[in-house]
């Protein structure tokens, strides 16, 4: 049972941030990207090349949940995500950047 819930929320995770990576890279500048950003027309324009980093990283995020989780068997998967998890939060941490 603690097995498949785990697999289940690493794939939710992994979901949320393909859909994070959709939003940022083709919706941020359209009215549906303006009402989820509550950001002006000005504002999303302007801010639009800022959203494709956050973009990158979610796509990498994602793409990795779903690749250790269908393309590695048994407990390697499971070991390979919170390295992945490590990895991007730690590269997120290191560039020193606050884009928000």
């Amino acid at each position: 049972m603690l097995e498949k819930s785990a697999y289940l929320s690493v794939l939710l995770v992994a979901g949320l941030h393909i859909i994070f990576m959709i939003i940022e890279l083709i919706f941020w500048d359209t009215d549906f990207g303006r009402r989820l950003t509550r950001l002006s027309p000005t504002a999303s324009r302007e801010t639009a090349n800022i959203g494709l980093n956050p973009a990158l990283y979610n796509g990498f995020l994602g793409f990795g949940l779903f690749w250790a989780t269908f393309a590695l068997n048994g407990l390697d998967s499971y070991s390979l995500c919170p390295a992945g998890f490590s990895c991007v939060h730690c590269w997120d941490g290191c560039r020193g950047r606050n884009l928000g």
